[in-house]
């Protein structure tokens, strides 16, 4: 599938979670097909196309030399996403994370304003 058809559905899965209540985030980039979804509980889920098919999510934390910045979610790509999805892998994240001793972010809006390329995301 090409970057700009993997964009295009992206974008109307967080479309879709926008309209549910999630606030959602998509990449101005054409070349790029990945986004962002808030959860409920403010944590911040980074949401791509994977390179054969599907979807991985991992949620975002402080970044560190020890854990990176963010773990990945789902095991296997996820080949639908809607908001119950979501907050199953918000758990399994959370979880993961807890278990690496990752430092979370305190808001979404801390993770946004670190974030070096927040001028190329598109609200949805």
């Amino acid at each position: 599938m090409k970057k700009e058809q993997q964009r295009e559905d992206l974008k109307n899965i967080l479309s879709e979670l926008s309209q549910e209540g999630f606030e959602c985030f998509i990449t101005k980039r054409n070349d790029s097909s990945y986004g962002y979804a808030i959860t409920p509980n403010n944590n911040v889920l980074y949401i791509e196309c994977d390179y054969f098919y599907g979807y991985n999510i991992s949620l975002q934390y402080k970044p560190s030399k020890k854990n990176g910045s963010g773990c990945r979610c789902n095991e296997e790509p996820i080949t639908e996403i809607n908001s119950d999805i979501i907050l199953q892998q918000e758990k399994s994240g959370l979880a993961f994370a807890w278990k690496l001793k990752a430092d979370l972010y305190n808001s979404s809006e801390e993770f946004f304003n670190k974030y070096w390329d927040k001028d190329n995301l598109e609200q949805l």
